[in-house]
């Protein structure tokens, strides 16, 4: 089986990091995707796909970090520091017209450990600008340990 996690609406990311919380949908969070499904107690997490707003000067990079908990003492990924696509780095990220558009590729195993929700935790942190994480606007790609490939 395979499925994605994703937000409701988060604004105000600036140059501290802040918190998005990527989950399944329910009624009271209907904002997010309603094909979102609760991460496994085990499985292969796949990808974090990213669609950002920005207002105020174009930021040129991108720290973020993916945790099973709120409190950042369970690490699921990163930090990983994304930089603006260029000729000399084409895997960046793209910045342009207010809107920042990327994707990690996370390519690893996990097991939920005691404690955690089923819900991921991104860090998120600009170097300029005020960021806003519009609902539906990132999910991270999920299969479950049973298998079932990933369409």
């Amino acid at each position: 089986m395979y499925g994605h996690l994703s937000n409701a609406e988060v604004t105000g990311i600036t140059t501290s990091l802040q918190e998005v919380v990527l989950g399944p949908y329910d009624s009271s969070n209907a904002t997010r995707d309603p094909k979102s499904q609760a991460l496994p107690s085990a499985g292969y997490l796949d990808a974090l796909e990213f669609r950002l707003t920005y207002t105020g000067g174009p930021p040129t990079e991108l720290t973020l970090a993916l945790y099973y908990d709120q409190a950042r003492t369970l690490p699921l990924a990163g930090p990983v520091v994304l930089t603006a696509a260029s000729a000399s780095n084409p895997a960046g990220i793209e910045i342009s017209g207010g809107v920042i558009r990327g994707s990690v590729k996370i390519d690893r195993r996990y097991r939920l450990p005691d404690g955690a929700s089923g819900n991921l935790h991104l860090f998120v942190r600009a170097d300029a600008g005020t960021l806003v994480a519009p609902a539906q606007g990132i999910h991270a790609h999920w299969t479950s340990a049973a298998g079932g490939a990933r369409g």
